[in-house]
């Protein structure tokens, strides 16, 4: 004989129907413009990253029943904290998170709400637990970075320079990653 278990509903039960909620967090970012509905008005992160929504398709969002909408303002990413722990605080991490949104990792794509906040600057080696010391690393290359022997440099807000143990020099920036290995010694070129 063959076992089977039976998933239909009893007598007198109804199944249950469950529509999944579409969950969205928006950055507004105001402007007339935006307002009039001519430039993006704000940011929604998704599965696929980041992109940029206009007024009209945040209407529509509020409008449907299937929705669930966030709205949340833009936090200052120029405002920097710092903390005399190696806790990073929620705002930090918000901050952080919003200005590199993704592993800052060569070729990684990973969220980096599902990324570690790395110290740039190891915190057991003096690194401040700062804004500006911290970028999201997804497990992997947070574990490569600790005990693989990778090292980077922050240079500016989004970009920061790998280096291998072999040599290698990646610069990773808002517009992807270049090998920058053979540029004047690994220094990324003047552009």
């Amino acid at each position: 004989h063959k076992l089977r278990l039976d998933l239909s509903p009893g007598e007198g039960t109804h199944p249950r129907r469950t529509t999944a909620r579409r969950q969205i967090v928006l950055y507004v970012h105001p402007s007339g413009a935006a307002l009039a509905g001519s430039d993006p008005v704000a940011r929604v992160e998704n599965a696929g990253g980041v992109r940029l929504v206009t007024a009209e398709q945040v209407r529509a969002w509020c409008g449907s029943p299937s929705t669930r909408l966030t709205v949340r303002p833009v936090l200052d990413l120029s405002h920097a904290s710092s903390v005399d722990a190696y806790e990073v605080t929620k705002d930090m991490a918000e901050r952080v998170r919003l200005r590199q949104p993704t592993c800052v990792f060569p070729w990684c794509s990973r969220p980096a709400r599902r990324c570690d906040l790395d110290h740039i600057e190891p915190y057991e080696r003096g690194g401040p637990t700062t804004d500006d010391n911290l970028a999201p690393l997804c497990r992997f290359h947070h574990r490569l970075k600790t005990h693989g022997g990778w090292v980077y440099t922050r240079l500016d807000e989004t970009t920061v320079l790998w280096r291998s143990p072999t040599g290698l020099a990646l610069l990773r920036g808002d517009t992807g990653t270049r090998d920058v290995t053979g540029d004047s010694a690994g220094h990324p070129p003047d552009d």
